[in-house]
């Protein structure tokens, strides 16, 4: 029963990467910016949460240290998913989501030291071969180097950010709550940003299109507030190395839609698969190596 539960657990984060490879794809529809893109999608997010919330289920009374922890975990995911189109828009969607193959690296070199446990042989190993991938791709492919600069700090806020949520996610109990204090944190986040963005910048790349609402929408909804409801859940079940190296498979997804979508296959070289191949292998070590604890019932 218990590894029944266990295998339910990684499906279900399985599926939050399915739908977070959809992410990168919204990255280079909409036209807008990255901060503006990231702003109007945290509105439509916070918006269509508060409405799910006032209809479906209240929230839990929760103590103002906490909501004050949700903020920041929330500011801290803005500024990731920040960086992370910027990445996109300064190179293509192929090149920005491998990046994010690192988090795995990040979260097995920082997740002991905030957790307090020892570091793990076999996560560092596998860590390196994602490792090994990207230094094939930034070595061999001189066109997307700042694309792929700003990708890695994307990554490493995001490790940063399922570390924050895992160890945070013991002191809170209501992971709806806690997701709805964490949009807001981020919203409220962009929110002080925008008087400084449009003093440097205007109003040129704020605005979105019709279309660009469209996209908006779709990626506010299903690919913000039910993709990190899902890894809320899944989070306090599982560490945050492993939710972080399963989300190599995002670029996997999201490669295979932009090959399909925006013909990218044409803008990448041999390195690029070469360096995609060492990140599969490592993507399939640990979804082995965690089906097999999950059998065990210590996933």
């Amino acid at each position: 029963q218990e590894a029944l539960g266990m295998l339910k657990v990684f499906l279900l984060m399985h599926l939050s990467v399915f739908i977070a490879g959809f992410t990168g794809i919204f990255g280079r529809l909409i036209e807008i910016d990255s901060y503006s893109l990231v702003l109007w999608r945290m509105v439509i997010a916070l918006g269509t949460f508060a409405v799910f919330i006032y209809f479906f289920h209240s929230l839990h009374e929760q103590a103002d240290i906490l909501k004050i922890k949700a903020m920041g975990i929330g500011a801290l995911l803005m500024t990731h998913l920040v960086t992370f189109y910027l990445a996109i828009k300064l190179s293509n969607v192929s090149i920005g989501v491998t990046t994010l193959s690192t988090m795995g690296f990040f979260a097995a070199v920082c997740e002991p030291f905030f957790l307090r446990k020892k570091h793990s042989f076999i996560e560092l190993l596998l860590s390196v071969i994602s490792i090994a991938g990207i230094l094939f791709i930034f070595g061999f492919d001189s066109r997307y180097r700042l694309g792929i600069a700003i990708g890695l700090i994307s990554a490493f806020l995001a490790a940063s950010f399922f570390i924050c949520n895992k160890k945070f996610s013991t002191q809170s109990k209501d992971y709806l709550s806690t997701l709805f204090w964490q949009l807001a944190g981020g919203l409220i986040f962009l929110l002080i940003l925008l008087p400084f963005y449009l003093f440097f910048y205007g109003t040129k790349d704020f605005v979105p299109s019709s279309l660009d609402w469209f996209y908006l929408f779709i990626l506010g909804t299903i690919c913000t507030s039910v993709m990190y409801l899902i890894q809320l859940y899944v989070v306090k079940r599982v560490s945050a190395f492993s939710m972080a190296l399963t989300g190599n498979l995002e670029p996997i997804y999201s490669i295979i839609l932009a090959m399909i979508i925006f013909h990218e296959n044409q803008e990448l070289n041999f390195a690029f698969y070469i360096g995609i191949l060492f990140i599969a292998v490592s993507v399939l070590l640990q979804t082995l190596r965690n089906y097999r604890y999950a059998a065990k019932g210590r996933f």
